[in-house]
């Protein structure tokens, strides 16, 4: 599997914005507060999503939505385009 973008229409930060990854390795650099962690998450709950379960949420679910809860708005959309090894 390869990750080939990642957009982040409502997450933290960005707003309509998106990372093209490109084939082998992407790195993904800046100063501090430029995003990148912001990116990084984007990228997991794209491929994993976040659990949805009944009551209160774990901690670490938690705290990821209070850190990347979006800046403006209120819903999240986080939109991630992969390719499997057979070439979907």
């Amino acid at each position: 599997m390869r990750i080939k973008m990642v957009e982040a229409l409502a997450f933290g930060p960005f707003v309509e914005q998106s990372l093209e990854l490109a084939p082998g390795m992407t790195v993904i650099w800046g100063t501090n507060e430029a995003g990148k962690s912001s990116w990084r998450a984007a990228i997991e709950l794209g491929i994993c999503g976040m659990r949805r379960a009944r009551g209160r949420r774990a901690k670490a679910d938690e705290l990821i939505a209070r850190r990347h809860q979006p800046w403006t708005g209120s819903s999240w959309r986080v939109r991630t385009l992969v390719e499997l090894d057979n070439g979907q």
